[in-house]
């Protein structure tokens, strides 16, 4: 896929805010286990349970529809294969560092530049893969869209 794939950030407060959050609710994680291998673990954030910190990450990412919401934790030796999201179409996937470690990211087979608070925003449909690495690897992964990226202007 030759979309734009852009540079896409949080605040260190709400990154912090949010890693401590996921280890609070640890005990509400599961683990996402696939044939080809990709396993980590996973909290999802839903409104009902979450709207203190979805409210904050809505108030920093005002430009998106951000429609499913979850922190993962990949230990050393767990990853994902290479693979194109496609649990809830239609929409784009934001990548965003919790903490800091070596980049196992790879978008398009391209490995990427990771640090905390900062990430990527995917068109739907890019190739990405979590790579095994040396220590704990913390992101924040959401499917939405830009609002109105798909508006004309009427004449």
């Amino acid at each position: 896929m030759n979309a734009l794939i852009k540079p896409i950030s949080i605040s260190a407060d709400l990154n912090n805010k949010l890693l401590a959050y996921f280890k609070r609710n640890i005990h509400s994680t599961r683990i996402l286990e696939k044939p080809s291998g990709t396993n980590f673990k996973l909290l999802e954030l839903k409104p009902d349970t979450d709207s203190v910190v979805l409210k904050m990450l809505n108030a920093e990412l005002p430009g998106y529809q951000l429609n499913v919401v979850r922190i993962h934790e990949f230990n050393q030796e767990q990853h994902a294969v290479e693979h194109v999201d496609n649990a809830f179409p239609g929409n784009d996937t934001i990548i965003i560092r919790m903490d800091c470690g070596e980049s196992r990211l790879k978008i398009n087979n391209r490995e990427m530049s990771e640090s905390p608070t900062l990430g990527y925003h995917l068109p739907e449909g890019t190739p990405h893969e979590i790579t095994p690495g040396n220590s704990t690897r913390y992101s924040l992964v959401i499917w939405g869209n830009e609002k109105n990226q798909f508006k004309t202007e009427e004449a």
